[in-house]
């Protein structure tokens, strides 16, 4: 794997600080300590911890109480400097916060900045209006809503804003979502991407963090219902009137399509990367 910092020659961040241990924070720390080129991985928790053999490989793995406490408090020795990249995993906003909580996860998030890390925000591609065709970074996104609202707020201030399609891998099984019932339109396609995938961008991306920035990780594909059952071998649970691919001959707008393309353009190494299309797939 080739990283960014050492293609161009920049200075690599002294500390990655992972906030959050759910799917993808799970997948960059293991990824980032897996790595020849190693970096001290602070990975945080709040019930949870992480498992035995994640916990021998990173630095410290500590308690996050967005509630009582900031982001200084996760280890007494850390010193938050402009070489240390934080990567914020999970909502920084949202209108089901209490002003006790989100006056705690402010302060933490303006600590990270007043202090000149370099903060990255992962964000959800559900903040764009657009709801038809490809959509990109200059579309129009809901700032009404809470979460969307607060991520613009520390875009302005620095932040780097990385809004994810619909996340699968490990316990977000797409087959579960179609034994469920929970896909009500098997034409309508989806906009999914791997946690690994997510983990894998990252990787490049905490090696050269672009205040400010909006960029979409997706794989750039659509995923097609039927498809995804006949791979798992489940086009049992196909509903009549479904071909192909699902699309039906009455729908006239073109789908929606997450645009990977600025990720792309900044991160060249990822041109490469071959997405998982399936949930049977790996990456290479």
């Amino acid at each position: 794997m080739a990283f960014a910092g050492e293609t161009h020659g920049e200075r690599t961040p002294s500390s990655v600080v992972i906030v959050g241990n759910g799917p993808v924070g799970t997948a960059l720390a293991k990824l980032l300590t897996d790595l020849t080129f190693q970096m001290p991985v602070f990975l945080t928790h709040r019930r949870t911890p992480p498992s035995a053999d994640l916990q021998e490989k990173v630095i410290t793995s500590a308690f996050f109480d967005a509630a009582h406490r900031t982001l200084e408090s996760l280890e007494p020795t850390l010193r938050l400097s402009h070489d240390v990249v934080v990567v914020w995993t999970f909502p920084t906003g949202s209108a089901g916060h209490s002003p006790s909580l989100q006056n705690s996860l402010d302060r933490a998030v303006q600590e990270c900045l007043d202090r000149g890390c370099q903060l990255l925000l992962l964000s959800s591609t559900g903040c764009y209006k657009k709801r038809w065709g490809w959509v990109q970074e200059t579309d129009e996104r809901d700032l009404q809503n809470p979460r969307f609202e607060r991520e613009e707020h520390w875009r302005r201030k620095g932040a780097m804003i990385l809004p994810l399609a619909g996340l699968f891998g490990g316990s977000r099984s797409p087959l579960n979502w179609l034994e469920q019932g929970r896909i009500k339109d098997f034409s309508k396609p989806t906009n999914l991407v791997h946690h690994d995938d997510v983990a894998y961008c990252l990787a490049q991306v905490v090696q050269h963090p672009l205040p400010g920035e909006l960029v979409n990780i997706s794989s750039g594909e659509l995923h097609f219902w039927p498809d995804v059952a006949r791979e798992c071998g489940r086009s049992d649970l196909l509903r009549p009137g479904v071909g192909a691919g699902g699309r039906r001959e009455e729908q006239a707008a073109p789908p929606r399509r997450i645009s990977n393309s600025k990720l792309l353009m900044l991160y060249p190494q990822l041109r490469h990367h071959s997405f998982r299309r399936f949930p049977g797939e790996t990456t290479s």
